[in-house]
């Protein structure tokens, strides 16, 4: 306690250390600990080795929380940190930084910022305000890769109805993403099956379900731009459902470059090889993204009738 006041003396030596927020400078937050180090000294006072001890430091509540991350609240209530997901980095992580439904989530560096363009009342559409978001995507304490986005900062109407259409969008991107990524392994690894009556069916192999990544990453590139437009067309209603029209654009917007990746995947030497499978691909993929009453249509989280997602 005495050489170490920032540790709670009621610990257990079973139990994490856990910082105490009055007896330490709130920088220390940079330098949190992943585990604990203990020196080994000789007889003469000397280190000599070291070694580490499972459980690091605990900082509990919300003193402890990293200014520069955005915050989540898991299914059990627990606060924890925001991470991007691994991977090239792109919209789909977006959420924990543009939309935050409770303020007191964001990322506390970004404050000042909110509140200074809440002041002068700067929208998007009058000057480009973006936000560098960037970290490391890792897996348990191995550094994998460096993320870095440039994430557009959004002046909403409303919040929660800004909050829930970005994330509708967002859905409905992923789904697509994954819809044409399985088209392309149908193509490459699929095994088609003729039923008694002769109607042909197309199920994906074990080996391919790991493939055509870059074909998942490859459509959020592409559709960034039509994000961003959505992100200024839902931007300035009051009401989910006056965002009809923007949701239906965004989901043509889909539509095409999950058409152009698969054309562009399959048509470089696939569909000459795989024929068959090649056509069965493209029908799956066409009823995932024309076919509401479909089990695979993508665009169940843009809440769109029938003709509304056929003729968006």
């Amino acid at each position: 306690g005495k050489l170490f006041p920032w540790l709670d003396p009621t610990r257990t030596s079973t139990n994490k250390e856990v910082v105490v927020p009055d007896l330490m400078h709130p920088l220390h937050v940079f330098f949190g600990m992943p585990r604990r180090i203990r020196l080994e000294f000789d007889e003469q006072l000397c280190a000599v080795g070291y070694r580490s001890v499972p459980g690091g430091m605990n900082y509990p509540g919300d003193a402890w929380r990293h200014p520069l991350s955005p915050y989540y609240k898991d299914a059990k209530g627990q606060v924890l940190p925001s991470h991007p997901r691994a991977g090239p980095s792109s919209y789909r992580d977006w959420l924990g930084i543009l939309v935050n439904r409770d303020d007191s989530l964001r990322a506390s560096c970004l404050n000042p910022l909110v509140d200074r363009l809440e002041r002068v009342s700067v929208a998007r559409s009058d000057r480009r305000t973006d936000i560098v978001a960037f970290g490391y995507d890792q897996d348990k304490a191995k550094s994998r890769s460096f993320v870095c986005q440039s994430v557009p900062w959004v002046s909403a109407a409303n919040a929660q109805t800004f909050g829930d259409a970005v994330a509708a969008g967002v859905a409905a991107a992923e789904a697509t993403a994954k819809a044409v990524r399985y088209a392309v392994q149908l193509v490459c690894h699929g095994e088609v099956e003729i039923n008694e009556k002769g109607n042909a069916s197309i199920n994906l192999r074990d080996e391919g379900k790991k493939s055509a990544e870059d074909v998942y990453h490859a459509f959020f590139a592409r559709s960034e731009p039509d994000f961003r437009i959505y992100l200024d067309a839902v931007a300035p209603i009051e009401l989910f459902e006056d965002g009809r029209d923007a949701r239906a654009v965004f989901a043509n917007a889909c539509r095409r470059v999950a058409r152009q990746l698969f054309a562009t995947y399959v048509d470089n030497g696939a569909r000459e090889h795989a024929m068959r499978r090649s056509v069965l691909a493209e029908k799956w993929l066409n009823v995932a993204l024309n076919a509401p009453s479909a089990k695979s249509f993508v665009f169940k989280p843009l809440q769109l009738t029938v003709q509304e997602a056929a003729n968006g």
